[in-house]
Formats: C-alpha cells, structure tokens, sequence
C-alpha cells in the first residue's frame, strides 16, 4: 500500500516535468516564431514604377498594420513565455534546465517609430 502511494507520487511528479519542459519548450518556439515575423514583415514590398499611388498608400498601411500585429505577437508570446518561467514551480524547474527570459520587443530611437515617409515628387 505504502510503495504503490510512493509511486503514484513519483509518477504524478514525472508528469508534471514533461507537461512542464513540454508547455516552455512551446513558448519559446512560439516568442521565436514571434520574432522572425516581424524580420519578414520588415522588407516592406518591391513596387513596380507601373504600379499607381493608390495602391502604394494601400500597400504601405497594410505593411504597417501586419508589422504592429507581428510586434504585438511576439511580445505577447515572450511575455507568456517569461511568466511560465518565473511562476513557482515551474520557476525551479526551468532554471535547472537553463530556459532564459525573451526580450520584449522595444523600438529603442524615436526616429525608428516613424512611418516611413515616400515621397513621389519628381525629380530631375
């Protein structure tokens, strides 16, 4: 009766580690998936000189509005990610298995938040 108490204990614990290692394991993928989406959605579009200014003012605030998603994104992923990490237990756990915090995402030069500003005057 005793070592069959033992053992459930035992086992129940094992469980908790995998669905632990296995919940960080998917939050990190998940922050660096993150991340990587807001690198492709950086190189804003290649346009074609037959293309019109309608579409390029469409073109344009679509890119910004995918960019901010992909941001927000990955700073919600990190932050969910950072949280699993320092709640306890699983705090202890993840520290023995050297999981490390995600930055958040953060625009450091003001200059950098600004739209990009295209300018179709011609010039000769």
């Amino acid at each position: 009766m005793r070592l069959g108490i033992i053992f459930a204990i035992v086992i129940a614990l094992v469980l908790w580690v995998v669905v632990s290692y296995n919940r960080l394991v998917g939050l990190r993928n998940q922050a660096a998936n993150g991340w990587r989406q807001i690198d492709v959605q950086r190189n804003y579009p290649a346009l074609k000189p037959n293309e019109n200014v309608r579409l390029l003012q469409e073109e344009q605030s679509a890119t910004e509005n995918t960019v901010g998603f992909a941001r927000q994104f990955y700073n919600d992923t990190a932050t969910r990610f950072n949280t699993a990490q320092q709640v306890f237990p699983t705090n202890i756990f993840a520290n023995m298995l050297g999981f490390k915090r995600s930055e958040l995402f953060e625009i450091a030069e003001a200059r950098e938040r600004e739209v990009p500003v295209v300018d179709l005057s011609r010039r000769v």
